[in-house]
């Protein structure tokens, strides 16, 4: 068994893990409740949001790949879609990275070009949680739980996430600088992706774009899970919503459960507990995080089918 395939079945397995803890100790009679009693109006909101959000994240998509090669809204849409289907299978969303494959098969940019657009994306994915995860928490009031200096932990934790982007690239701009002089063929992904940034930065009405797309993006997807939240509990507070969803998210990147699964729900129990909210309302919570990933991952099965239809050596 390949060291991928075994790294894969433990995820799965801690998640199941955490799961089976979660569901053994809740009231499950109280969370069927939650279901059986949801306010559809808050609920359809939230999945009007879907919408939305692929929307926002295809036009950052196109502004972001501009800096090297043109791209459609639409064919951006479904390298978004392909992406979060593969997002299923592997950890911290690092099935977006297939748009680098899918690019080069469509013959739109090669492999470096389409791999450092990415993870340009991710990256300021993770500044822009940061930005609205410190937002919130600004308003966060404290109480015997969330205290003061676990409040500034969380704060410090988020505002060097928030510079990652700055952070990258300060310390790639000197990198490429040295690796240009010295061993120009060595780390070619590398130097690509700092064109990017590069790129982005020579172009301030880009940059200033994808800048507010990325918060704008993660404004939504938060506000996603609060109108799940809202649907389940009509007392569900926007205030400790907005600051601790993304605080919950965070935690769910870190790759040790299947695509988030079991830590994110275990972070929403925990993080809302200390505010008062029931555990049996946060485990129905975290199965609607994960519904999140689940609708677009199964509206993009065709474009990923298609695109590895194009060429088998893929599904080898």
């Amino acid at each position: 068994m390949s060291w991928k395939k075994i790294k894969a079945a433990t995820t799965l397995l801690i998640a199941l893990y955490i799961l089976f803890v979660i569901y053994s100790k809740i009231d499950l009679s109280s969370f069927q409740d939650i279901f059986r009693n949801i306010d559809y109006l808050w609920f359809w909101a939230g999945m009007s949001v879907f919408i939305v959000s692929a929307l926002i994240s295809s036009l950052r998509y196109v502004i972001i790949l501009s800096v090297k090669a043109d791209i459609s809204l639409p064919s951006s849409l479904k390298l978004y879609l392909a992406g979060n289907s593969l997002n299923i299978a592997l950890p911290s969303k690092m099935g977006d990275l297939s748009k680098a494959v899918f690019l080069k098969k469509e013959g739109v940019v090669g492999y470096s070009e389409g791999f450092s657009s990415v993870i340009v994306e991710k990256i300021l994915d993770v500044s822009a949680l940061s930005f609205v995860m410190v937002a919130g928490l600004l308003f966060l009031p404290v109480n015997a739980f969330f205290t003061r200096d676990i409040k500034v932990l969380f704060l410090s934790v988020g505002s060097a996430f928030l510079a990652a982007p700055l952070i990258v690239y300060m310390l790639g701009a000197f990198k490429v600088s040295v690796l240009k002089r010295t061993l120009p063929k060595i780390d070619e992904y590398f130097i690509k992706f700092h064109d990017f940034l590069a790129g982005l930065k020579r172009k301030p009405r880009k940059l200033a774009s994808v800048i507010l797309l990325s918060v704008l993006l993660w404004f939504f997807h938060v506000l996603q899970v609060f109108c799940f939240f809202k649907s389940f509990d009509g007392s569900a507070d926007a205030v400790i919503s907005f600051a601790l969803i993304p605080a919950a998210i965070f935690i769910g990147l870190i790759p040790i459960a299947f695509a988030g699964i079991g830590t994110r729900d275990k972070a929403l129990i925990v993080l809302f507990g200390w505010y008062g909210y029931p555990d049996y309302l946060m485990a129905a919570l975290g199965v609607m995080c994960t519904v999140r990933y689940i609708v677009p991952a199964v509206f993009g099965l065709p474009f990923v089918i298609k695109y590895m239809a194009k060429d088998k050596k893929l599904v080898k």
